[in-house]
């Protein structure tokens, strides 16, 4: 059976795995450095995707525990107290994770520059 990852883990290990591939770039070939930046790409493009998705996660959270603050100001209740806490713990994990994937996605566009910039091998 697959082990599933993290996205925190996926991102870091793909982080390293193109920075390993950026140090040894002077035995890459010109098509493997096409590859590479292929590969890049496309992963730069899941992440978009992800940090698209927790956005919207995020912001549909910060709508649902503002409501709710309106709602325990009206009728002030225990259980909306608690209803409170539950949205707004749950928001900030949802920004903190938002945050990563923002970093992370400004990060690969930055490698990808790097790539970019690579001098192809002569022949």
């Amino acid at each position: 059976m697959r082990q599933v990852k993290s996205m925190t883990l996926f991102m870091r290990e793909h982080e390293a795995y193109i920075n390993r591939l950026m140090e040894a770039s002077g035995d890459m070939s010109s098509a493997s450095l096409e590859e590479l930046k292929n590969y890049h790409l496309t992963q730069i493009g899941f992440l978009q995707h992800e940090r698209l998705v927790h956005l919207m996660v995020t912001l549909a959270f910060a709508f649902f525990f503002i409501i709710s603050l309106a709602a325990t100001w009206f009728y002030l209740n225990f259980l909306l107290l608690i209803l409170d806490l539950l949205l707004l713990i749950l928001l900030l994990f949802y920004i903190v994770h938002y945050y990563r994937l923002e970093n992370t996605v400004q990060r690969w566009y930055r490698l990808h520059n790097t790539l970019c910039e690579m001098k192809k091998p002569s022949h």
